[in-house]
């Protein structure tokens, strides 16, 4: 049986996509098998920094989370000073400021 060229371009790519064994051989031939192994294990990497990223941003958020909570209680706090202190100046206020010890903000979250 003789083939023209269409019909054995037709045969070969019917071959590749529904022959596994065939499709592997050609992979082989043309060098091919190195690249697969490449891209698997890029994957596979890929995979691993994602899992990653995602522990590193749920550990910033956690820690972000405890920040708005410092924030907060520290805006509460300079409210209560404000109101305890009945300041009634920009002045009054700063100078009330210098008083306070900012240096629990510098701890590390």
């Amino acid at each position: 049986m003789v083939l023209d060229v269409a019909e054995l371009k037709k045969r070969i790519l019917s071959l590749l996509k529904e022959d596994e064994e065939f499709r592997l051989v050609v992979v082989g031939l043309l060098r091919l098998d190195n690249v697969l192994l490449e891209l698997k294990k890029l994957r596979e990497e890929t995979k691993r920094l994602r899992e990653d990223f995602n522990k590193l941003y749920e550990s910033i958020m956690r820690r972000m989370d405890l920040f708005e909570m410092r924030m907060n209680a520290f805006e509460r706090r300079v409210i209560a000073l404000g109101t305890r202190w009945d300041l009634e100046s920009e002045k009054a206020f700063r100078n009330a400021m210098k008083g306070i010890d900012l240096d629990y903000l510098n701890t590390t979250f």
